[in-house]
């Protein structure tokens, strides 16, 4: 939540990564007072042997968590109003995420973020990439074993959308997309509810017979595989 040092000439944001891998870097953003209507534009990268265009470039916007006093989540779209934080600065960091493609020619690319909001005169911000001679393996073929959890209740409660909704089923897909990106193969199915995971229900509808026994809904269940996979 600290103001940058006015005094010190602006920097390139420098980036090192290989092909078919995401890179990213970070800038942070200062202005004197609240900071309305905040866009940033990624530029394609020219490199002496191609370039990398502007739609493998992901711009996020890191959000302020007040309960917090500390940034956390990163958005795809920036905040309507940017008011100063308790130290009284006006801040705000934004994130590029670089999707080097596979066929990209080893070598150094220059680009530009183009800053601009209400009020102020636009801001060029370099951006050079150095993309090295090795290609990763894609993440399902990674030697490491990630398993981190998926949280359907987490999701519905950070964004407040009902469980299982249309809504909420279009946010998991983004959230399995972002799993997928690190090589995550496992997948969590809560049967039953209130387990270790704190999810409110299970998976499973158990539905009770009349004369006796019961039926079981797995059609949740099957949605969410079919999802992950």
């Amino acid at each position: 939540a600290d103001a940058g040092e006015t005094c010190e000439p602006l920097q390139p944001m420098t980036l090192h990564g290989a092909r078919n891998g995401d890179f990213s870097g970070q800038i942070v953003i200062g202005a004197p007072a609240t900071l309305k209507g905040l866009r940033i534009a990624a530029s394609a990268l020219a490199g002496e042997r191609g370039a990398i265009p502007a739609t493998s470039m992901q711009v996020r916007y890191v959000g302020f968590d007040p309960a917090r006093n500390g940034f956390d989540s990163l958005n795809p779209e920036a905040p309507l109003d940017i008011a100063p934080s308790p130290s009284g600065s006006v801040v705000q960091p934004v994130w590029l995420t670089v999707q080097v493609p596979r066929q990209a020619a080893p070598g150094r690319y220059q680009g530009k973020l183009t800053v601009s909001a209400e009020g102020m005169e636009p801001v060029e911000v370099p951006v050079v990439l150095t993309v090295a001679a090795w290609e990763l393996p894609d993440p399902q073929l990674f030697a490491t074993h990630v398993g981190l959890i998926q949280s359907p209740d987490s999701v519905a409660l950070r964004y407040g959308v009902p469980m299982w909704s249309e809504e909420h089923w279009k946010l998991l897909e983004t959230s399995f997309a972002l799993m997928g990106q690190s090589g995550v193969d496992t997948v969590y199915i809560p049967i039953l509810r209130h387990t270790h995971f704190g999810n409110e229900h299970g998976m499973v509808r158990w539905i009770r017979q009349d004369g006796g026994g019961w039926k079981h809904d797995f059609s949740i269940a099957e949605r969410y595989l079919d999802l992950a996979v």
